[in-house]
C-alpha cells in the first residue's frame, strides 16, 4: 500500500525534478523503449544511459492507455509550459539560479546563462510531457545546454554534469542507487495503509511527502552527481522546494496533470492478488486483495473507496465487490472446469476528483482438481486421423513413423533427453528418493504424453491417467512445489480442459487463427516457424501461474523450469526422432484441413462452380493453391484457378476435387481441401438458349422483310412438309430407325416410337424454314417427344439427352457449341467470294456443305449429347444422310423455299463497309456476312432506290457526286441475284449522305 501513494510521489517527483534532467525518455513508443530503454543507444554527444528507465516508460504507455480526460490534462499543462515567456518568466528558477551565480567567475556572461538555464528547464519539462525522440535529440545535441551545464559543473569543481547524472538521479541504476523513485517506492512500503490512503486522497500531502523524499535523495552526494553539483554550488533542497512550487504558483493546469500521471503512475504496477476462502463454500470462490508496486492498499470508505467488478467474460463467474481488508471475490459457478473474465478495478474518488480505472485484468479460476476430458481430446484426435486417412496416406504414413519411433524410446537408454529439464529440477529430490528411477519415471511420462496426441485410445489414456508410477514420480517433489500434481495435470498443462484452460495444444491453435493464410501455409515446410509458435504457446501458459489453474505451470515455475528449458527437451527429441518434423507438419496440415471451407460460386446455368476457400476464417488467396480432379466423371473439368465445369454434353456429373497448398520453396503441394462435388444442369424454366431465342427473332423479322414470293414459298414448303404424314411416309426415316430398334427393349412399344420420331423430325424441318418462338416452345413442351428422347437416351446407354441437346445439335448456343448451323457457317467464312457464289447457286454444292457439317458435328460425341446418343445406338452419318435426302427427294418445292431462307438469312447478318475517296465525292460501299465479304457482280448488285439527283449509284457499290455538289443523299439497296431465274432479292438498304469537301481540293 505504501508503494501506491509512492506512486503519486514518484508521479509528481518526475514533473517536479524535471527541472534537474537533461532529457529523459518517458516515450510508451516501442521506438522509444528500443533506443533509449535498457538496450538503449545513445545519441553522439551522450554515453549510453545506465539507469533503469523501464518504470518511466510504464508509465506513459499506462497514460496514454488510461482515461483521455487525463491525456488532455497533461497535454494542457504542457501547452501552458510552452507559453511562459523567457524573460517575463525567469525569475521561476531563481531560489535556484540565486545561490548558483555567487559561484560563477566574473566572465561568465549570466544574463545569457540564467536565460539558457530556464530555457533549458522548459524543454525538459515539455519533453516529459509528451516524449518524442526528435526532441529529446535536440535536448541533448543543443549546444547552448552542454555549454551552460559545462559552466555550472566548474563552477561546483566538478566534471560536466551529463544526461546520464539526471537519469540515475531520478531513476537510478537497479543496483546500489535507487533513484528519487525508488527512494519514494522503499519509504511508502514502509507506510500503513491508512497513511497511504490519506496520501492518494490528498494532493497537498502528497506534494509535501514528494519534497521530503526529494530532499533525502538531494543530501546523498556520495551517490549522485547532481546532489554533488548543487552541494557545491550551495543549493539547498528547500532552494529546490521553492522553485517548483513557483512552477506550481505559474502553472495554473499543474494539479490536473500532477493527478493525472499519479493515477497513470498507480496503473502501470496495479495488481490483485487472490486467496481461497478457507470456510466451505458451495462453490469454488477466490477473494482479492489490491496492490499497489507490492504494497497493500485497503478501502476505506471514506478516505479510499475502492470497486472491484466484472466487466465482460464468462457467465459462470460471478463477481462481487466487497469493503473491507478484501476488494472482492470472484466464483466459479455452474460446476465448470474452469473460466475466465475481464475485472475492472477503480478508485472511486482520487485527490477528491473523479473515478478512475487502476486496473482491468483477466482472472483465472479452476478447480484443483479436474477430470481431464476425455470425449472432447478423442473426438479431436479422430477428426485429425480421419482427415489423414481420406487426404493424405502418405501423411498418415509419416505419423505412423513418427509414433512408432517415438514408442520405440527406451527409458533406461533415453533418458537423456528431458535432461535440460532434470538439470534443473533434480536438485529438489530428497535423498530418500531414488533419482534414477524418478528420471526414468519422468521421462516415460513425458514420452507417453506426448504420443497421446498421435494416436489417442481409450486404454492407452485411462492407463497413463492412473499410472501409479507417474503419481509418485511427481510426489517426489511435494517438498517443493507444496502441492500433489498427477498426470491428470500434465495433460490439462498440454492439452487443455476442453474449458477457459486451452493448453499448450489449444494456445497454439489460438495463435494460428491470427495468422495470414501465407503465414500458415509457411508454417507446413518451414521448422522454426512451427518452433516459434509452440514456444509462444508454452510461455503463454507457463505465464498463467493463477493459483490451482495450471498446476504444472505453478509447479514448473517453483523448481525453476522455463520455457526454454521445456523447449530444449522438444529440442532433444527432435533430433532422436528422424520423423518428428514431417509428422508435426503432417498433423499441422491435417488441423487446417479441418477448419478450411470452400466458398462456392455457382453459374446460372449450374453448369460451373468457382471455388475458394477460406482457412480458420480467412480467405485464402487462389495463387497459394492449385486445383485439380482426383477422380470422378469425364464431365467434369477442374482448372488450377479453382474452376470446375460440367461439360454441355451432360446434365449431371460428379468428381471429387483437390486443392493442394505450394510450398513457396520447391513449388511442391499437399492437400489442404478435397471434397466430391456434383454439379448439376439447372432448370432455367425455359431449355432454350437467350441467343438462340435472340436469333430465331431476328430471322423471322429477316424472312417478314422480304418479298411475298419468298415468303409464299416458305409456307408452300411447311406445308409440304405437314402433309408428310405416319401413314404414308414413315419409310422416310429407315435408315435411322433400322439402327435404334436393335437397340429398344423388348417390351418397347416400336410402332408407337417410330411414329413418335417421324412426327418429332418432320416438327423440326418445318419449324427451320420459319422459325417462331411459339412453334419452337410447342415442340420442346410435347410429352411424347420428351418420352421418346428419354427411351432412346436409355437404349443406347446414355443419361437422359434432353430437348435442349437436340437445340445445340442444330443450332449451336450462340457462344462456343456451334452446331450444325454454325458449323455450315463456319466452313463457308473459309471460302473465297468466287467460290461462295458458285456455292450458292448449286444445289448439290450446298448439300454437299450440310454434309461435311452435319459429319462433324456427329463425330464430336463430347460436345454434343446427342452425337453420342446416337452414336451409341449405332447410328453413322452416312444413315442420318441418307434420311435427309430421303426427304429432299420427296419434296417438290424445297428449292425456291432454300433460296429464300438464304436470302433471309442473309438479309440478317449483312453489315456494310465503306470507303471514302475523292474528298468525299465518292464512296464504295460492300457487304460482309458473318466476317466474310459477299461477292461483287453479278452475285451482288446495287442500285439507288430513291434519293438526289446528283447521287449516282454503280451496280458494283460505287456512290459518287459530281464535283460541282456539294452535297448529295440518297437511299442505296444490295441486292442478292435470284439463282432460279426470277427477280433480284433486296437484302440491304441504307440512306446515305456523300459531302464535297472542296477544302481539301483547295489545299
Amino acid at each position: 500500500m505504501a508503494f501506491a501513494q509512492k506512486i503519486v510521489a514518484a508521479a509528481l517527483a518526475f514533473a517536479v525534478t524535471a527541472t534537474l534532467c537533461s532529457g529523459l525518455s518517458l516515450s510508451g513508443q516501442t521506438t522509444m523503449n528500443v533506443k533509449h530503454g535498457f538496450a538503449g543507444t545513445a545519441s553522439a554527444a551522450e554515453a549510453a544511459p545506465k539507469a533503469n528507465l523501464q518504470k518511466l516508460y510504464s508509465i506513459h504507455n499506462s497514460l496514454s492507455a488510461g482515461d483521455p480526460a487525463d491525456v488532455q490534462a497533461v497535454k494542457e499543462l504542457r501547452a501552458e509550459i510552452a507559453e511562459l515567456n523567457e524573460a517575463a518568466d525567469q525569475a521561476l528558477i531563481d531560489p535556484v539560479w540565486n545561490k548558483i551565480k555567487l559561484k560563477l567567475p566574473a566572465y561568465v556572461d549570466q544574463t545569457k546563462l540564467r536565460t539558457n538555464l530556464f530555457r533549458f528547464v522548459n524543454a525538459v519539462r515539455l519533453y516529459l510531457l509528451d516524449p518524442q525522440e526528435n526532441d529529446l535529440d535536440q535536448i541533448r545535441s543543443d549546444p547552448e545546454f552542454r555549454s551552460s551545464l559545462q559552466i555550472i559543473s566548474s563552477a561546483a569543481g566538478l566534471p560536466s554534469l551529463t544526461m546520464e547524472d539526471f537519469l540515475l538521479f531520478l531513476f537510478g541504476d537497479s543496483a546500489i542507487r535507487p533513484g528519487l523513485e525508488g527512494t519514494l517506492r522503499e519509504t511508502l512500503r514502509n507506510k500503513s495503509p491508512y497513511e497511504l490512503a490519506e496520501l492518494i486522497n490528498d494532493m497537498g500531502k502528497s506534494k509535501a511527502f514528494l519534497y521530503q523524499e526529494l530532499s533525502k535523495v538531494l543530501g546523498l552526494a556520495d551517490k549522485y552527481q547532481v546532489s554533488r553539483v548543487l552541494r557545491n554550488l550551495g543549493v539547498k533542497a528547500q532552494d529546490v522546494t521553492d522553485m517548483l512550487k513557483n512552477f506550481e504558483t505559474k502553472l495554473q493546469k499543474d494539479d490536473a496533470s500532477f493527478a493525472a500521471i499519479a493515477i497513470a503512475y498507480m496503473r502501470s504496477e496495479a495488481a490483485i492478488q487472490a486467496s481461497t476462502s478457507h470456510v466451505p463454500e458451495q462453490y469454488l470462490a477466490y477473494r482479492y486483495i489490491l496492490q499497489l508496486f507490492g504494497a497493500y492498499v485497503a478501502p476505506y470508505d471514506d478516505l479510499l473507496p475502492i470497486q472491484m467488478a466484472k466487466i465482460s467474460g464468462s457467465p459462470d463467474i460471478l463477481v462481487n465487490a466487497f469493503n473491507s481488508t478484501y476488494i472482492g471475490s470472484a466464483s466459479l459457478m455452474n460446476n465448470v472446469r474452469s473460466a475466465t473474465a475481464i475485472v475492472q478495478v477503480k478508485l472511486l474518488h482520487p485527490f477528491g476528483g473523479p473515478e478512475k480505472v487502476i486496473l482491468e485484468k483477466e482472472i483465472r479460476l479452476a478447480y484443483p482438481i479436474s477430470d481431464f476430458p476425455k470425449e472432447p481430446f478423442f473426438e479431436s484426435a479422430n477428426t485429425l486421423h480421419e482427415s489423414l486417412r481420406t487426404a493424405a496416406p502418405a501423411d498418415a504414413q509419416e505419423v505412423q513413423a513418427y509414433y512408432d519411433e517415438r514408442q520405440a524410446l527406451d527409458a533406461t537408454a533415453d533418458h537423456s533427453l528431458i535432461d535440460p529439464i532434470w538439470n534443473k529440477i533434480e536438485r529438489y529430490l530428497t535423498a530418500a528418493v531414488d533419482k534414477q528411477k524418478n528420471k526414468r519415471s519422468l521421462f516415460q511420462l513425458v514420452k507417453e504424453a506426448g504420443q497421446l496426441a498421435y494416436y489417442a485410445d481409450a486404454n492407452d489414456l485411462q492407463a497413463f491417467l492412473t499410472n501409479a508410477e507417474y503419481d509418485q514420480a511427481l510426489f517426489d517433489y511435494l517438498t517443493t512445489i507444496q502441492t500433489n500434481l498427477y498426470a491428470e495435470d500434465l495433460m490439462i498443462f498440454l492439452y487443455g480442459d476442453g474449458a477457459a484452460r486451452k493448453g499448450v495444444q489449444r494456445t497454439q491453435l489460438e495463435l494460428l487463427a491470427g495468422k495470414s493464410p501465407q503465414e500458415l501455409l509457411s508454417l507446413l515446410y518451414d521448422q522454426d516457424k512451427r518452433d516459434l509458435l509452440l514456444r509462444s504457446a508454452i510461455s503463454t501458459v507457463m505465464s498463467q501461474t493463477d493459483e490451482n489453474y495450471y498446476r504444472f505451470s505453478q509447479a514448473l515455475s517453483k523448481l525453476g523450469v522455463t520455457s526454454d528449458d521445456i523447449m530444449a527437451v522438444v529440442a532433444q527429441f527432435q533430433s532422436k526422432l528422424e520423423h518428428s518434423q514431417t509428422a508435426a507438419s503432417a498433423m499441422l496440415l491435417a488441423y487446417l484441413r479441418t477448419h478450411t471451407v470452400e466458398k462456392v460460386t455457382m453459374s446460372t446455368d449450374g453448369r460451373q462452380h468457382d471455388y475458394t476457400l477460406s482457412t480458420l476464417g480467412k480467405d485464402m488467396p487462389n495463387e497459394l493453391l492449385v486445383w485439380s480432379k482426383a477422380s470422378g466423371s469425364d464431365a467434369i473439368s477442374v482448372s488450377a484457378g479453382g474452376t470446375v465445369v460440367l461439360s454441355k454434353t451432360n446434365r449431371e456429373g460428379a468428381a471429387v476435387i483437390v486443392a493442394k497448398a505450394l510450398n513457396p520453396i520447391d513449388g511442391s503441394a499437399k492437400i489442404i481441401f478435397q471434397n466430391e462435388v456434383t454439379l448439376t444442369a439447372a432448370d432455367t424454366g425455359s431449355s432454350i438458349p437467350q441467343a438462340l431465342l435472340d436469333r430465331i427473332q431476328k430471322l423471322h423479322e429477316a424472312i417478314a422483310a422480304g418479298d411475298a414470293d419468298d415468303i409464299q414459298a416458305l409456307r408452300n414448303l411447311q406445308e409440304e412438309i405437314a402433309s408428310l404424314n405416319d401413314a404414308s411416309h414413315l419409310e422416310l426415316i429407315n435408315p435411322i430407325w433400322n439402327k435404334v430398334k436393335l437397340k429398344l427393349p423388348a417390351s418397347s412399344d416400336e410402332a408407337k416410337l417410330r411414329s413418335s420420331l417421324f412426327n418429332m423430325l418432320r416438327a423440326f424441318g418445318s419449324f427451320h424454314y420459319d422459325p417462331q418462338l411459339s412453334e419452337l416452345e410447342a415442340i420442346a413442351a410435347n410429352a411424347e417427344y420428351q418420352e421418346l428422347l428419354s427411351t432412346l437416351a436409355a437404349a443406347g446407354g446414355n443419361s437422359n439427352v434432353a430437348f435442349e441437346d437436340l437445340l445445340l445439335f442444330i443450332f449451336g448456343d450462340g457462344n462456343e457449341i456451334n452446331g450444325i448451323e454454325g458449323t455450315i457457317r463456319a466452313i463457308l467464312a473459309e471460302k473465297k467470294p468466287q467460290a461462295l457464289s458458285a456455292l450458292l447457286i448449286n444445289k448439290d454444292a450446298m448439300n454437299k456443305v450440310f454434309k461435311e457439317a452435319l459429319v462433324e458435328v456427329l463425330n464430336q460425341k463430347d460436345t454434343y449429347a446427342l452425337s453420342g446418343a446416337l452414336s451409341n445406338l449405332g447410328i453413322k452419318p452416312a444413315n442420318v444422310w441418307s434420311t435427309i435426302l430421303n426427304v429432299q427427294n420427296t419434296l417438290k418445292t424445297d428449292e425456291p423455299a432454300l433460296y429464300a431462307l438464304i436470302t433471309a438469312y442473309i438479309r440478317m447478318e449483312a453489315a456494310e463497309t465503306v470507303k471514302i475517296t475523292s474528298n468525299g465525292k465518292k464512296h464504295h460501299y460492300t457487304l460482309k456476312v458473318i466476317g466474310f465479304e459477299l461477292p461483287s457482280l453479278p452475285f451482288i448488285t446495287w442500285k439507288k432506290i430513291s434519293g438526289a439527283d446528283e447521287v449516282t449509284v454503280n451496280p458494283n457499290g460505287t456512290v459518287t457526286i459530281p464535283n460541282k455538289a456539294d452535297s448529295g443523299t440518297a437511299v442505296i439497296g444490295a441486292y442478292l441475284m435470284h439463282f432460279f431465274g426470277g427477280e433480284d432479292k433486296l437484302i440491304f438498304q441504307k440512306e446515305v449522305t456523300l459531302v464535297n469537301d472542296k477544302s481539301a481540293d483547295s489545299q
